[in-house]
């Protein structure tokens, strides 16, 4: 039987893999220009925080209920989330130079480095239980 804890933390994921998707959907919609996309928040500082950050607490969220219990789910994406956030961070700040701003693009350059390392994390604890000593 599934445990709660781990079916909740996979909704958490995968809610968080779809927020964050509708807004890297977004960003590839603008076609590298400031305006255009199909969200109706004309800031990109604001549709940043409005995706990036709860994506990040989504996330957090999902790998804190699955601590001691190993999913593949869970930490492939994990994985998927952390690596879409920097890859948009990287894009994002090469497209308008101004990748070390803070505010700007390397917060959630650095979100997505969270979100990878605890994917990553996930993923070695979630091996080392399956694979038998």
């Amino acid at each position: 039987m599934l445990d709660p804890r781990l079916a909740v933390a996979r909704l958490l994921a995968a809610a968080g893999l779809v927020l964050f998707s509708i807004y890297f959907v977004d960003e590839i919609a603008k076609d590298g220009g400031a305006v255009g996309g199909f969200l109706p928040v004309p800031s990109p500082m604001a549709r940043g925080l409005a995706f990036e950050l709860p994506t990040l607490a989504l996330s957090a969220a999902a790998f804190a209920l699955s601590w001691r219990k190993p999913s593949v789910l869970v930490s492939i994406v994990l994985l998927v989330i952390g690596t879409l956030m920097i890859i948009d961070g990287v894009t994002i700040g090469t497209r308008y130079f101004i990748v070390l701003t803070l505010p700007g693009p390397i917060i959630g350059f650095v979100y997505g480095l969270v979100v990878l390392a605890l994917g990553i994390i996930k993923s070695m604890r979630t091996l080392r239980a399956t694979i038998p000593n």
